[in-house]
């Protein structure tokens, strides 16, 4: 096996390993560029949206969700991106229906949003 397909499938355990860590924890966690593409997301995230990963990463929300410019995701994000710091909100999500805790972090390349009711 090459070196650079051992990279991959380290790097592929290694994520498969986060997803379950991060699912036991109930939150839904997505990672988004500086363009908004989806690079990282959770099963929890999938679930909750109902969509299949290949159906999400390397899209941006506003491709797979309509009205996404409307939800408490898009506020939450846009704000931590404008400000380059944390933002937190709580509100009704119109794309789940319910309540919900939001909070972004800036990180390098984008922002990681975790969510849960």
């Amino acid at each position: 096996m090459r070196r650079d397909e051992m990279g991959w499938m380290l790097e592929s355990v290694d994520a498969m390993a986060l997803d379950q860590l991060l699912g036991q924890a109930g939150e839904a966690v997505v990672h988004v560029d500086d363009q908004w593409i989806v690079r990282f997301c959770n099963r929890v995230y999938l679930e909750n949206i109902g969509l299949q990963r290949h159906e999400v990463l390397g899209r941006t929300p506003f491709e797979y969700q309509p009205g996404f410019e409307r939800s408490i995701f898009f506020t939450c994000i846009d704000s931590c991106r404008r400000e380059r710091k944390p933002a937190s909100r709580i509100g009704y999500s119109t794309i789940l229906k319910r309540w919900l805790m939001v909070r972004v972090f800036p990180c390098e390349g984008g922002t990681m949003m975790l969510a849960n009711d």
